[in-house]
């Protein structure tokens, strides 16, 4: 039977000897603190909104709508957690949309880097009406029942982090920002320094 999944990993000595050896990794879970740089994002199962423009975009070709962080065919990914009511997030968006345009605008970042938008309590019906009305550029992914918000300790919104995704598949947190987004010239500067090799 297949599932759609393509980056299966299977440790030789089974689940526990797995979780033995990598204890910090865990399944998608509330966490009551913030998820900090140098630890591991939790692999949480996503689901497509847009697969015709998204696949493309995220290098994904299998028939399931369902992906892992670690299935993206890049090294980064900056992971965007935003909410359709919240204010701060709507007045943004032309910055983000900006951004996306200088990452792709840079050869050395576009394919290096991935840029996901996470709708923290909103469907996906209503995700996707509102890529439609505010012509979101990046794939942008339904949280509806905040589990990955609350698997990088929930907190604020807006909410960005930078992974890293590891040759091992574990998906790594280079950094967090929370809140009202910088300067945007010098945040994707931060950008390019973290992900430049």
């Amino acid at each position: 039977m297949r599932l759609g999944y393509t980056n299966v990993i299977r440790h030789p000595a089974g689940y526990l000897a797995w979780k033995r050896e990598y204890p910090d990794l865990q399944v998608c879970e509330v966490r009551t603190q913030r998820l900090q740089p140098g630890q591991f994002f939790p692999p949480c199962l996503l689901t497509i909104t847009d697969r015709d423009q998204d696949f493309p975009y995220l290098g994904l070709d299998q028939p399931s709508p369902n992906f892992l962080l670690a299935d993206v065919r890049a090294e980064f990914v900056l992971l965007k957690y935003f909410g359709e009511q919240c204010s701060v997030c709507v007045q943004e968006l032309p910055l983000y949309d900006r951004l996306f345009a200088m990452i792709q605008d840079d050869p050395g970042l576009a394919r290096r880097l991935k840029m996901i938008g996470v709708a923290v309590g909103d469907s996906m019906d209503s995700v996707r009406r509102f890529r439609r009305e505010h012509n979101v550029p990046y794939p942008l992914l339904a949280d509806e029942r905040q589990v990955m918000f609350e698997s990088v300790g929930a907190g604020e919104i807006p909410l960005i982090y930078l992974v890293r995704i590891q040759p091992d598949a574990r998906i790594k947190v280079v950094f967090y920002h929370e809140g009202h987004m910088p300067d945007l010239e010098s945040f994707f500067a931060r950008i390019q320094n973290a992900v430049r090799p």
